[in-house]
């Protein structure tokens, strides 16, 4: 081999040696175990939060209380808080009998005989750190020449940085109805009333439409809607344009659009009825959104897959609007928010599994378009939420079965943020709101047919 090739070689393997240089490796650090015990001296709430742990930079912690008091069972709520993933709870009851151990859950229902109650619980959980690994690798290489000789040196360093990957915005999950029984299929729909910090949230349970509201302090007991009286086909919709004012709407089992409200927050209800008869053949369920007081938005796909838009205005309902489809086709339901009074923004799972987006100007429509091209993929429909003319979020489900936020403010389209660390059991579509500024509420469907909650 030639000098000259016998350099060429050096300069490739010096090329490689940077290129490698540049690799990131993603790993998960061992995570830090926490194990605490709370005993409890009667049938009550046994403390929130029970047991925190962790270090200022994880910040693990956990919430635990009791819910559902009955003769013969008692449900223990286990909440775990900023990234926090359970290992195992266990317990004892005062009369003796050991509960458990218990793995990977959030509820857990004990049965009770006359006169007992929990007497300890110990939680295991750990702080579910995220890390990723970044090794850098750089190769130098020095020749010397003399008048007798030349002499080559290569020396190499490797170093290695391993920095915490933030778990996302988002407190939670937790149940805010602790007892099961939502339907498969039925997803979740939020409105927040104005005025107040109460939330109300419509769900399919045994087949009929039922609500439970936040009132600010504790959750209601689920609200039988009935359904109309064709029946109704899943995912029920809510929407409120003033306090005190709730609007749901149902797909029917004759796929027409049904609606019930009320004007007093939920105290009394309408009868269903179907707000423009028999005009319009739904293919989806619906959605709603409001521009405003006496404004209401209805979104539906249609028998042709075209996205359709029916309008309230104060006085009198207007449409069908035919708003077209992407270039994708549509696969579940469309969404929508206004983020200040004027402007809409319309959201769709495409049949390639992507977001797409069309928005009213004010003035007319986009076409429409994928805000962050083919990044994520979706494997339910969207659901959106606004604070102020600035920021929304779009909330989906991920082929994992996790919650992610998509958030856009003034510096544009943010990057999918996975919510609520560990817990993967999301299913159905999802529902959201918000009550303020940088404040969200997410619901959805848990696998064991229970409602879930994440908040900011």
């Amino acid at each position: 081999m030639s000098a000259e090739q016998r350099r060429s070689k050096r300069a490739l393997w010096v090329a490689f040696a940077l290129i490698a240089g540049y690799l990131v490796v993603p790993d998960t650090a061992s995570a830090t175990q926490f194990t605490s015990t709370v005993t409890c001296t009667s049938n009550s709430v046994c403390g929130t939060p029970v047991i925190t742990g962790g270090t200022p930079a994880l910040n693990a912690s956990v919430n635990a209380f009791v819910s559902g008091f009955g003769p013969t069972s008692t449900t223990f709520i286990i909440q775990p808080t900023n990234g926090a993933a359970l290992d195992q709870v266990s317990g004892t009851l005062n009369s003796g009998p050991v509960i458990g151990p218990l793995q990977g859950q959030s509820n857990f229902v004990f049965q009770f005989g006359s006169g007992d109650f929990v007497k300890t619980l110990t939680i295991t959980f750990n702080d579910n750190a995220n890390t990723t690994t970044t090794t850098s690798t750089s190769t130098s290489t020095s020749t010397s020449t003399s008048t007798s000789s030349t002499s080559t040196s290569t020396s190499t360093s490797t170093s290695t940085t391993t920095t915490t990957v933030a778990r996302g915005p988002g407190n939670g999950p937790i149940a805010p109805r602790p007892e099961g029984g939502l339907d498969s299929g039925a997803g979740a729909d939020a409105a927040a009333v104005r005025g107040n910090d109460r939330v109300d949230v419509v769900v399919s349970r045994n087949a009929t439409v039922q609500e439970t509201f936040w009132n600010g302090s504790s959750w209601s007991s689920y609200a039988d809607l009935s359904k109309p009286g064709v029946g109704y086909k899943n995912d029920p919709t809510i929407v409120s344009w003033a306090p005190g004012r709730l609007d749901v709407f149902a797909r029917g089992g004759d796929d027409k659009l049904w609606q019930r409200f009320s004007t007093n927050g939920g105290t009394t209800w309408s009868d269903w009825i179907k707000p423009v008869g028999d005009n319009g053949t739904l293919a989806s369920p619906p959605d709603a959104s409001t521009r405003g007081p006496n404004t209401i938005d209805i979104w539906v796909v249609g028998t042709d897959g075209n996205v359709y838009q029916l309008w309230w205005d104060g006085t009198t309902w207007n449409g069908w609007l035919g708003q077209g489809q992407p270039s994708a086709n549509i696969t579940g339901h469309p969404t929508a928010v206004s983020r200040d009074g004027t402007r809409v923004d319309v959201f769709v799972r495409g049949a390639d599994n992507r977001l797409w987006q069309k928005t009213w100007s004010g003035f007319d429509w986009s076409s429409w378009v994928k805000p962050v091209g083919d990044v994520g993929t979706l494997a339910s429909s969207p659901d959106v939420a606004s604070w102020d003319a600035n920021n929304l979020i779009v909330f989906i489900v991920g082929t994992d079965q996790h919650m992610y936020a998509l958030p856009f403010g003034t510096g544009g389209w943010g990057a999918y943020v996975r919510l609520a660390g560990n817990f993967d059991n999301f299913t159905d579509n999802l529902g959201a709101t918000s009550r303020g500024a940088s404040r969200f509420d997410a619901f959805g469907r848990g696998t064991d047919g229970v409602l879930y909650q994440i908040w900011q």
